[in-house]
């Protein structure tokens, strides 16, 4: 990233499970510290959850939002 001149704003890392997000997380923040807190390290759904609460003002959103599963919608 340095030699590139990439800020650590701009770094979204994508991964399959909640548990390699937060691995990889923990290890960039050890290699980097404190700059490494502005990257994005998610799963997929939980990068498109912040891009959507970011902009939901564009689209007549809370950005309170719930996003059910299918199981989640079924009444009991």
């Amino acid at each position: 990233m340095a030699a590139r001149g990439v800020q650590p704003g701009r770094v979204l890392a994508i991964t399959f499970t909640n548990k390699a997000a937060a691995g990889d997380a923990r290890a960039d923040r050890r290699a980097r510290r404190p700059r490494a807190k502005a990257m994005w390290v998610m799963t997929f759904h939980s990068a498109c959850v912040r891009i959507l609460r970011r902009g939901a003002g564009r689209w007549e959103l809370k950005s309170t939002f719930s996003i059910y599963d299918a199981a989640d919608q079924r009444l009991t």
